[in-house]
């Protein structure tokens, strides 16, 4: 004894055998239906996002809708051509339904990633002072978008291993950079430091001449001395005074 639901499958298939024009337009119809539901339920999500993210978004999701109705209305026409049975159209569609799914797959990635690129800038944005030139935030939504372009292009079959060269050889390059404009901006600062047991001979209120430098020392710091000089105060850092001849004027003897 065939259950319920055989039976009920095996209606639905002589159903659609004996009435295929019929069956067609309810497939289109109820396509119709979800599609025109699917992009209302987009659009109702994109007027829901509260805030700069919302308005940023607002236009990325209308497009997505649009695109997401388009796609399902195709679908429902290609299973339509099916059911009626024009064989030689639907070999054709067969045909292009793959790489066309690739095509759609990669579009849809690189909607998603230009989303959350969007999202990310403007909470970089919004977390940036506002006198800053945004930078950043452009920089943040440049890496999202070109993750997404790469997976995008995997998708679609291309060749993106040079991706991940190019962008080991670009990091590199950038951190070495860094890394030397950071060893010489810190060189004097490390050549002060090593010479900092230089300052504890000197107090305030000697009175010193270094090099063509002459006055009273008025603040030692961790690696400068002060003078008060008659043109002013100079700072002299701790490494200059193991490399020129110091003579105290006055004050105490080290």
């Amino acid at each position: 004894m065939n259950s319920p639901l055989e039976i009920a499958q095996r209606l639905l298939l002589d159903t659609v055998a004996d009435y295929p024009e019929i069956t067609a337009l309810i497939v289109l119809a109820v396509g119709a239906g979800v599609a025109g539901a699917v992009r209302a339920a987009v659009l109702k999500l994109s007027q829901r996002i509260p805030g700069q993210i919302g308005q940023s978004l607002e236009g990325p999701l209308r497009t997505a809708a649009t695109g997401l109705f388009c796609l399902l209305m195709l679908a429902s026409e290609f299973l339509m051509l099916r059911v009626l049975g024009i064989e030689n159209l639907a070999l054709v569609l067969d045909a292009l339904l793959e790489p066309l799914g690739r095509v759609l797959i990669a579009g849809v990635i690189l909607g998603a990633g230009h989303l959350i690129g969007v999202a990310a800038r403007d909470l970089v944005r919004r977390r940036q002072a506002a006198t800053s030139s945004g930078l950043l935030a452009r920089l943040v939504y440049g890496v999202v978008l070109a993750l997404a372009l790469v997976v995008s292009a995997g998708q679609l079959g291309l060749d993106v291993s040079f991706v991940g060269k190019l962008a080991l050889v670009a990091f590199a390059t950038l951190f070495g950079s860094f890394g030397l404009a950071f060893a010489l901006g810190s060189r004097q600062f490390v050549a002060n430091l090593m010479a900092r047991s230089e300052l504890e001979r000197y107090q305030v209120g000697d009175r010193l001449r270094i090099g063509d430098v002459e006055g009273n020392v008025v603040e030692v710091r961790s690696t400068v001395l002060v003078l008060a000089t008659p043109d002013g105060t100079v700072s002299v850092p701790a490494a200059r005074l193991g490399d020129t001849n110091v003579f105290r004027l006055s004050g105490r003897v080290a």
